[in-house]
């Protein structure tokens, strides 16, 4: 656009992967920086923002982590042919491909022990129903892996302080949903996998009030249908988790600008083929029957849902569980426990009213929305103003390399 400076925010936030010393040097030889823009990155406040332990560990863990993608890039040559730069959305799409191969799978699913693992066993028979099971465990395994590694990107990204916290505890929630929705899945097959997660749960229930009376009336299988309880409620969670996802995941963008629900078109049929050619080549089977007179043997376990599973059997429930919520806890508070607990907040993004000429170019480059325009009431010739909202604003500095006149300043300039 003519008159349009330089992309300043994008240099802003390359201070993720590149020391203050290194753009310094680039900055005075590269044409294409003006002195205006060397003027201003000296003037923001880089020890504020660069000068402690978090920013430091978060530097040394980028810089690991781009090494390990070096690979992926090289071989991409296209950031959009990289798939690490599509995480969430790929997700997304896994959730849904995950939904429609379940509501065919549950279609033939019946509530009790043995008629679960008969009707279960009855879809495994099939070849439609065997690849089609197939597909849904291995993108359900994918969609958890996509998760991951979405959180730890936004992790060594910094994209999870002040406003932004909205979206790392809505995507941790997801992350908890998705998984639970995973156990449930093998629980209802009930075979001696949903055996051991069953010995799990009785532990637990069984430290509970009347939780004897629960156990034999729900939770032994001594007759054809007993159970039945049990599964028509791991059955109604497993389909009913699904859909409060969707408020999550309005929860998760709804502070975007141009937040994104699926992924490129080339990545949804590349997710499809490399589901489908898994799921035709490598059944996923059945293990035994559950034994209620014997303990289950070695078996294989989902090393993305039931990695916990030996611990739990083994452990304490109350240790186990008081564990798992410590933990689970610590890395949603992530916000505040690396965040303006312990680092200098960044204060928003300063308007210059008698520079701004009311372009909309800040507002509509905004990640955040946190940019808004209204209409001028001071005199002044042009018929807008930005207006910036400092509950959304992330202080990234995008906006300031947008503005033509430049009416934006960081807050700590």
């Amino acid at each position: 656009m003519p008159g349009r400076k330089p992309s300043k925010g994008a240099h802003i936030m390359s201070d993720l992967d590149v020391e203050t010393k290194t753009l310094d040097e680039e900055i005075d030889s590269s044409p294409r920086f003006s002195g205006r823009w060397s003027a201003f990155h000296r003037s923001v406040n880089w020890p504020q923002r660069e000068g402690n332990w978090v920013r430091s560990m978060l530097h040394a863990l980028e810089r690991i982590s781009l090494a390990l993608e070096k690979p992926i890039n090289r071989i991409a040559k296209n950031p959009h042919l990289n798939p690490l730069y599509h995480t969430g959305a790929i997700t997304i799409w896994l959730l849904i491909f995950i939904t429609i191969t379940g509501v065919y799978l549950l279609m033939f699913y019946q509530f009790g022990f043995d008629v679960s693992y008969l009707a279960v066993s009855n879809v495994e028979r099939s070849l439609v129903g065997r690849v089609i099971r197939a597909a849904h465990r291995y993108a359900s395994d994918l969609a958890i892996i996509m998760a991951l590694l979405h959180a730890w990107r936004m992790f060594f990204m910094d994209r999870f302080r002040g406003p932004r916290w909205l979206a790392w505890v809505t995507g941790m929630a997801m992350a908890v949903a998705i998984w639970f929705t995973g156990v449930t899945g093998y629980w209802m097959v009930a075979d001696i996998r949903a055996q051991a997660l069953n010995q799990i749960f009785v532990d637990l229930i069984g430290r509970l009030p009347g939780g004897d009376a629960i156990i034999l009336n729900h939770l032994i299988p001594i007759g054809p249908t007993s159970g039945w309880v049990l599964f028509v409620t791991l059955f109604f969670i497993h389909i009913g988790l699904p859909l409060i996802l969707i408020l999550f995941i309005w929860l998760h963008i709804k502070r975007l600008q141009r937040g994104k629900i699926l992924p490129p078109r080339y990545w949804i049929w590349l997710s499809l083929g490399f589901t489908a050619v898994a799921a035709i080549l490598i059944p996923v089977g059945m293990l035994p029957k559950h034994n209620v007179v014997q303990l289950p043997g070695r078996m294989d376990i989902d090393v993305w849902y039931l990695a916990a599973l030996p611990a739990a059997l083994h452990m304490n429930p109350t240790l186990f569980w008081a564990l798992n919520f410590l933990v689970l806890s610590v890395i949603t508070a992530i916000p505040w426990l690396l965040g303006d607990w312990v680092r200098p907040k960044l204060d928003p993004i300063v308007v210059h009213e008698d520079k701004c000429i009311g372009c909309t170019l800040c507002a509509k480059d905004c990640p955040y929305k946190a940019l808004t325009m209204v209409e001028r009431t001071d005199g002044k010739p042009h018929k807008y103003v930005a207006v910036v909202d400092p509950k959304m604003c992330v202080s990234c500095g995008v906006c300031i390399g947008s503005c033509p006149t430049d009416a934006l300043t960081l807050g700590d300039q």
